[in-house]
């Protein structure tokens, strides 16, 4: 399908690409497909085996994107309709499905990796993409301070080759960006996973047979994936603590069983199954970078962060940087504005790993009860939330899990619901309330009004588009209208809601506009951290 050493065919390429996993291959195609020149290099013979066989239902957007979503949809992979969690407060399984919180898609895939990144690397080529196979990059190649080229072992000869821009998608034991690019890793998720495949396992009943399964136990969690040709990928997550605790000579075997003998829920559906592959183990050192980009380069998927596997982030994480990385590089090189380019790339890329940071904390937390160590260490450093408020976040998470970031209707609704909750938290009262009609507002931080930026374009434009941005003092940023923009004129620090409302009504001339939209609105900028209060 694709070249094993064979020389490149060009010097200088628009778009250098290091590794053909799922992010590298995403990037490589949006690039292409906007007919820029891409060459991408990936170390291994493919197909090769790789764990991670959970995609998230909004990841069909993205295979859509690139081309290749009717290729995913007949490949045969097992289908996936949600997740039944042995987790927290209660402690009793619950499932949740796509079909409940999401009108558009009710299903996603449980994947055999070695065929689906394949097929993500053979759309690359298709769409004009030079990929070859077997061919080692040493080196990002420098130039004053910027990435100018790669420097390659192809076919046994050490080539260097030039590029506009290089793409570092080489997974979590990239180095090229380590002296330019320093990165944060935190210890307290450091994990030890061992895994292997069965058949004849006994699956959960209808409708869950085809969720996948997350269970806790004392000293880990564990899961069982449903995949096709009647397999199952059945592993435990230890703290890397567990390899110390179990004494030289420890086989995985015995990790493994150990292990499931602490959760019945999940050990009695092995009674009957037989094991039909090596047991496998992986230390995750979950990391983030301290920028995902440098002058020239550009760092996705697993080299540029990584977060805990506990909610199957890893592929959508990787390849929504990969959108965004495109995006940056098809506006870069249309004559784009790359200081602003870069940090919408960072900022959107950035947003996303810290919102699927914080579900995997939220999630931990819903267990920091436990008294195992594994939990322990897990549990976040403030943890201070009593029990009724841990299941009331419990069933808020559920549901946010459900739609997987692709029912914008229900997160709406559910940013709502929260931004409620933490308005009376905080004393503001609902945002319709006299009280909160009466409060004085001002701009968090006066020097980041909006201003000029980018922002996602369309799908088929493949590139960012200008537009007025907001960042606010705890770096939160959105695409504001003028009208928003107004919003921050009037919250001068004089003003209160509600004449920030009239100011609004006469200035836009909104006499059928409800006023208490408005003062949702203004509530949402002050939850976002855009506006507050003045005391």
């Amino acid at each position: 399908m694709v070249n094993r050493g064979v020389a490149p065919r060009r010097q200088h390429y628009d778009v250098i690409v290091i590794g053909g996993g799922p992010a590298g291959s995403t990037l490589a195609t949006l690039v292409a497909q906007q007919g820029h020149q891409v060459l991408l290099l990936e170390r291994a013979r493919f197909p090769r085996y790789r764990v991670g066989e959970s995609l998230w239902i909004a990841t069909s957007d993205i295979l859509d994107a690139t081309g290749v979503g009717e290729a995913v949809k007949q490949a045969g992979f097992a289908s996936k309709s949600g997740g039944t969690f042995l987790w927290g407060p209660p402690e009793q399984p619950w499932s949740l499905y796509f079909t409940d919180v999401n009108g558009c898609v009710s299903n996603s895939y449980h994947v055999d990796r070695a065929s689906f990144d394949a097929l993500l690397l053979q759309r690359a080529e298709q769409a004009g993409v030079e990929v070859l196979l077997e061919s080692a990059v040493l080196n990002v190649l420098w130039d004053s301070g910027r990435a100018v080229g790669v420097k390659s072992s192809i076919a046994q000869q050490t080539r260097s080759i030039d590029a506009s821009y290089v793409v570092d998608a080489s997974g979590l034991r990239s180095r090229h960006g380590a002296d330019a690019l320093p990165a944060q890793s935190p210890p307290r998720y450091e994990s030890l996973s061992v895994w292997a495949y069965f058949r004849d396992v006994n699956k959960l009943p209808s409708p869950d047979e085809s969720n996948v399964l997350t269970a806790m136990f004392h000293e880990g969690w564990c899961w069982m994936i449903p995949l096709a040709d009647g397999l199952t990928s059945i592993g435990v997550v230890l703290d890397v603590s567990a390899l110390q605790g179990a004494g030289r000579g420890t086989r995985l075997e015995e990790l493994f069983s150990k292990s499931f003998a602490s959760c019945p829920f999940v050990s009695q559906r092995l009674k009957n199954a037989t094991r039909c592959s090596e047991y496998r183990s992986c230390l995750y050192h979950p990391r983030n970078l301290s920028r995902y980009h440098a002058p020239g380069l550009l760092m996705v998927g697993d080299a540029a962060c990584f977060v805990d596997p506990v909610l199957s982030t890893g592929v959508h994480l990787g390849m929504s940087g990969a959108c965004y990385g495109a995006f940056a590089l098809n506006t870069l090189l249309d004559g784009g504005h790359e200081p602003l380019a870069m940090e919408a790339f960072e900022r959107l890329y950035r947003r996303d790993h810290a919102t699927y940071q914080s579900d995997t904390d939220e999630l931990y937390a819903m267990n920091a009860g436990q008294s195992g160590q594994f939990w322990q260490r897990r549990k976040p450093a403030s943890f201070t939330v009593q029990q009724q408020q841990m299941q009331q976040e419990a069933l808020d998470f559920r549901m946010r899990i459900a739609t997987h970031h692709g029912d914008m209707d229900t997160i709406s609704q559910l940013q709502a619901k929260r931004m409620r909750r933490l308005s009376e938290q905080r004393g503001l009262g609902r945002f319709s309330a006299p009280a909160f009609l009466r409060h004085r507002l001002r701009a968090c931080d006066p020097g980041r009004k909006p201003a000029e930026g980018y922002v996602m374009g369309d799908a088929g434009e493949g590139q960012f588009r200008k537009s007025l941005v907001a960042i606010s003092s705890s770096d939160q940023f959105a695409e504001v209208s003028s009208g928003d923009s107004t919003i921050f004129e009037l919250c001068d620090g004089n003003r209160t809601v509600a004449q920030v409302i009239d100011g609004l009504v006469a200035h836009y001339n909104l006499a059928d506009v409800d006023p208490l939209d408005l003062a949702q609105t203004v509530g949402q900028w002050v939850e976002l951290g855009w506006l507050e209060r003045v005391e």
